[in-house]
């Protein structure tokens, strides 16, 4: 059975393998956002963002992700979607070619 998502954090964070990966490719970046903060983005609130992503750290994760080969798709940017129903086996598999 596949893992299920709470929300969009859980999501992307699962995508990078994890907030303490995310900000060891920040740091490799010079983006300074410490593991705690990342991981935040998971908490209910008050303490944390309700598992949306605040959008002032968008720019940093397209360019993380880009830096480390991770695809990102509209589902993974739209916070609307029902993330409850989405597994990881939902994913489809990426076959990279050397033409490509």
């Amino acid at each position: 059975m596949g893992e299920e998502f709470k929300n969009q954090a859980e999501k992307l964070l699962h995508k990078f393998g994890g907030a303490g990966r995310l900000a060891r490719i920040f740091k490799q970046l010079g983006i300074k956002k410490n593991r705690s903060s990342i991981h935040r983005w998971t908490y209910p609130k008050p303490k944390g963002t309700g598992g949306f992503i605040p959008a002032s750290n968008w720019p940093h994760i397209l360019l993380a992700a880009r830096y480390d080969g991770i695809i990102l798709t509209h589902e993974d940017l739209d916070p609307r979607l029902n993330f409850n129903a989405t597994s990881i086996k939902a994913f489809p598999k990426v076959i990279r070619e050397k033409n490509v």
